[in-house]
């Protein structure tokens, strides 16, 4: 046996529903987000889970502790799983991102990541390495069986 991760992303949160970026704010669930993680939840109640880890910004742990009451599992959480800070671009909307930066049309139409183009975001390589050290202390803590990750 080895290990399977269910890779969760968190339901819709207020923000989401309005289309600001979110990165370190802290929106909760909207209603129709409370229905996603519910629908989540039930789907997940009869997988053997041994663990259930979560971000602890509002929108993912919400999340997780619907699937936690289904499973009978406390959530896990775990700051390095936070989503990554966009920095000024936070509680922006697409259009408002663009108005404020306009130099990002190029960036995005490039197919590169935007965030680190926005003052105050954080670097790729930080997000990159904060998350991966995350999981593989994850993987290492459970070598086999059914574990799931809520995040972002």
């Amino acid at each position: 046996m080895s290990l399977r991760l269910w890779l969760i992303r968190h339901a819709q949160s207020t923000w989401n529903a309005v289309g600001r970026m979110q990165g370190w704010a802290d929106p909760p669930l909207s209603e129709w987000g409370q229905q996603q993680a519910a629908w989540v939840a039930a789907k997940l109640a009869a997988e053997p889970l041994q663990a259930l880890y979560a971000s602890p910004q509002v929108r993912a742990l919400e999340t997780a502790q619907a699937i936690g009451a289904a499973v009978g599992l406390a959530p896990l959480l775990d700051a390095r799983l936070k989503e990554v800070d966009m920095g000024q671009a936070e509680g922006c909307t697409w259009d408002e991102l663009l108005a404020r930066w306009p130099h990002l049309n190029a960036v995005i139409e490039r197919g590169d990541f935007f965030v680190p183009h926005v003052p105050e975001a954080e670097a790729l390589p930080a997000f990159t390495a904060r998350v991966g050290a995350a999981f593989a202390e994850i993987e290492a803590a459970h070598t086999e069986g059914d574990v799931a990750v809520v995040a972002h």
